[in-house]
């Protein structure tokens, strides 16, 4: 018997164990988290660097103004909300021109336009005094688990396409005071096409938001205009809604 057999069995074993857990979402998403997972733990039993990119990884997208009805939304223009991420990322599957990567990596989404939220977010169910707070900075911090398909175009240029899941992991916001409390769900699944070029080892790539399906936000407070236009919303797992977001990479490769 091969004496990878033991390490894919344990792949395989984790990815049944965790396909139960997933059942709120669709079976496309489910596929796909459960394929960066395997990825992943593929990673992690690798014996070597080959085929790994770092990369520093930058967005900034159209600010979200559906909620409640805000007088200040004319003088907060219409972008602002910025995204920070690192990760690391290892090719598991090459043919020809084609590759698939999957990793894992950090990111921070800081959104400051002025939405109305819920003082006590991080305290459902409990009394909370009715404060009308808007958000001053509400920072999220995340892990990422993208898995990213691939396609070389030039002997310099390829063309990627992201698939990448977010889980929030800390929340904070600032506007009343501070609220802040450490989290662990599903926060969105990202849709990004992008086009990168390689300098040597590096590689600078451009690319923007195609879909997102994000889950259904609690620390916002929601308009009663908007719930009448949105029934049920608050019932839903996921939003479709998808303001612009650029996104800007840059990585370094190891061979």
């Amino acid at each position: 018997m091969s004496k990878k057999c033991p390490k894919r069995w344990l792949r395989l074993s984790v990815a049944y164990k965790v396909w139960p857990s997933l059942s709120w979402i669709g079976l496309p998403a489910k596929f796909l988290v459960i394929v960066a997972l395997n990825g992943l733990l593929h990673n992690l039993n690798a014996q070597t660097s080959h085929d790994i990119t770092l990369e520093v990884i930058y967005g900034y997208q159209k600010h979200d103004k559906r909620f409640f009805g805000n007088p200040l939304e004319n003088r907060q223009g219409l972008w602002g909300t910025s995204y920070f991420g690192l990760r690391a990322a290892k090719k598991i599957f090459k043919r020809g021109a084609f590759a698939i990567k999957s990793g894992v990596g950090y990111a921070r989404e800081i959104n400051t336009y002025s939405n109305p939220y819920d003082l006590c977010f991080d305290r459902p169910g409990q009394p909370c005094p009715y404060v009308l707070a808007r958000i001053k900075n509400y920072r999220i911090d995340m892990v990422q688990t993208p898995l990213i398909v691939e396609a070389r175009l030039l002997s310099k240029l390829r063309l990627e396409l992201a698939f990448v899941p977010h889980f929030d992991i800390y929340k904070k916001v600032t506007g009343h005071g501070e609220t802040a409390g450490f989290t662990f769900d599903l926060y969105s699944l990202e849709l990004i096409p992008a086009l990168a070029y390689n300098i040597r080892r590096f590689s600078l790539g451009l690319g923007f938001r195609m879909h997102q399906w994000k889950v259904i936000d609690q620390v916002y407070s929601y308009g009663n205009n908007f719930l009448r236009s949105n029934p049920g919303y608050l019932n839903k797992t996921f939003d479709t809604h998808n303001p612009t977001k650029l996104v800007l990479s840059v990585g370094y490769q190891w061979h």
